[in-house]
């Protein structure tokens, strides 16, 4: 049996965004006068949108303070959204294969909604895509599973029958959540053992294994 549909996360999951996520921030740090943050750091921040991305660089701002970092990060990054960014090897192959078995296929991301959209068509990969979707209200951020089972309602497939891929702890909480089968890939910004200890259904090191993860 293979999975009637696919919904992959964006940011260390199909694309490494790392460097322009991060020169983002530092710009919008510094001008805020605050310390910057090399990408390594930043790599663990990234996930869960980029007002906690803002918060995790700047601990201890009140909320008065954060908002203008946040407004200057997103700022900075809509300007050079697609600068290093590149999708990482194999994925375009992985996408290629899944497209010409005609499976569903949608992106969920917990970046900003528009800058979602923007990054995806700048890299030419939405017409892989039924479906793509980033945060809109902080209530429909991953690990809430209302965004996942709402292009699962759009598709008309049971929340069983779809595989959620992405690099995080978050990724496989959603997953959970939602009651799809979990696939979490190595090559993120999370750690490999970090995301074992979460339990996948499936961990993946190379994308041209997601085709084949349920073949019997």
């Amino acid at each position: 049996m293979l999975p009637d549909a696919y919904i992959f996360d964006l940011d260390g999951t199909l694309i490494d965004s790392l460097d322009d996520i991060a020169d983002a921030l530092n710009r919008a740090l510094a001008e805020n006068g605050l310390p910057t943050a090399p990408s390594d750091e930043v790599r663990g921040w990234v996930g869960d949108g980029l007002r906690t991305l803002c918060a995790r660089a700047a601990p201890g701002l009140a909320s008065g303070q954060l908002e203008p970092l946040v407004r200057s990060a997103e700022s900075h990054y809509k300007r050079a959204v697609v600068v290093k960014t590149r999708p990482y090897p194999n994925i375009l192959k992985m996408l290629d294969l899944l497209q010409s078995r005609r499976a569903k296929m949608a992106v969920l991301s917990n970046k900003p909604d528009t800058l979602t959209r923007e990054v995806v068509q700048q890299l030419n990969l939405d017409h892989f895509f039924s479906v793509v979707r980033g945060a809109t209200t902080e209530e429909s951020r991953k690990p809430s599973p209302s965004a996942a089972l709402s292009i699962a309602r759009e598709w008309g497939c049971a929340p069983g029958r779809i595989f959620f891929v992405g690099d995080s702890l978050i990724d496989i909480a959603t997953a959970a959540n939602s009651g799809m089968v979990s696939v979490a890939v190595s090559w993120g910004f999370v750690s490999r053992e970090k995301i074992l200890s979460a339990r996948p259904n499936f961990l993946v090191d190379d994308p041209l294994q997601i085709p084949n993860l349920a073949k019997k």
